[in-house]
């Protein structure tokens, strides 16, 4: 919470500092900017957002552990390790062409249910006391057909259960 304010504080001054210089004499000739504007500004900026297809999804987190809030940039950070674990097994040009798109940010995050033959599915079981706090298992399924299967096979994509957005197709942006 604290480096969010941060970033924010941040992200508001180098906003302020944009505007000036888009305008120096002070005269306000446009509307305010938009709140996220800022944010915005200081994810080009700093490089976090490199990424021309933002996912505008309105992620359900997959376990009572996940945060379905967090912003593409920041779940790509955590999930990369594991894409780069995923490419290890793909042939030297596709391995290079993900691990680019992954170090770019040229990624595309969509629910795998919104993906046309994808059929992938999880079920997430809670053990131990009430409110399962003790232990977790996820189950998947899946039988994909088409394109969808050919973007998995070619290692072009990949579907897996996340805790921050259950169910997750991610693929390059084309």
């Amino acid at each position: 919470m604290a480096r969010a304010k941060s970033d924010r504080t941040a992200a508001d001054k180098l906003n302020t500092l944009l505007q000036s210089l888009k305008n120096p004499d002070g005269k306000d000739t446009t509307s305010k900017a938009k709140a996220d504007d800022g944010t915005s500004l200081f994810d080009k900026l700093s490089g976090r957002q490199t990424s021309s297809k933002l996912s505008t999804t309105q992620w359900e987190a997959g376990s009572k552990y996940g945060d379905p809030t967090i912003s593409d940039s920041d779940f790509l950070e955590k999930i990369k390790p594991a894409l780069m674990t995923s490419a290890e097994g793909l042939p030297p040009e596709q391995r290079q062409a993900l691990e680019t798109a992954v170090n770019n940010g040229a990624i595309q995050f969509q629910k795998a249910s919104d993906v046309a033959g994808l059929n992938y599915h999880s079920t997430v079981n809670y053990t131990g006391s009430p409110g399962g706090l003790e232990g977790m298992t996820v189950t998947h399924q899946s039988n994909p057909t088409g394109a969808a299967k050919d973007a998995l096979d070619q290692g072009r994509a990949f579907a897996f259960w996340a805790a921050d957005r259950g169910d997750v197709y991610v693929s390059s942006v084309t």
